[in-house]
């Protein structure tokens, strides 16, 4: 479920690393999953799981250039918000993949908990 809650805000937008856990809970408190949701400790730990898996990255002056080298490539102008910035948790293109996957499987209302479950175990990710 903490997984789920990490991917679900980058979805709508990036954040320090270090704020991306409370952050993230906050999207998700009045929703239907509220009384479910994990703790912000485990939000951080699902985090760090998710970058050891290479699905999200805390964004490195390094990753930044493969993101804009990736982007110029494709004549990609880029993020509609803009690049992230050094320091922010963002998908890698694996989650980001991953992420369009699930959302693609059901409709948008119904991208849930159980999507995630399913695609992740289907890509032996979770």
């Amino acid at each position: 479920m903490a997984e789920y809650v990490m991917l679900n805000f980058l979805r709508f937008e990036n954040r320090p690393a270090r704020d991306a856990p409370g952050y993230a809970l906050g999207l998700l408190r009045r929703t239907r999953l509220g009384p479910f949701l994990p703790t912000e400790d485990e939000c951080v730990d699902a985090m760090d799981q998710l970058c050891g898996r290479g699905l999200t990255q805390i964004v490195t002056r390094d990753a930044l250039k493969q993101i804009v080298g990736y982007l110029s490539q494709y004549n990609g102008i880029g993020p509609t918000a803009g690049l992230p910035l050094v320091g922010e948790l963002d998908f890698t293109l694996e989650g980001a993949d991953l992420w369009r996957t699930i959302a693609q499987s059901r409709t948008w209302s119904q991208v849930s908990l159980l999507n995630w479950i399913r695609v992740s175990m289907a890509r032996g990710t979770s």
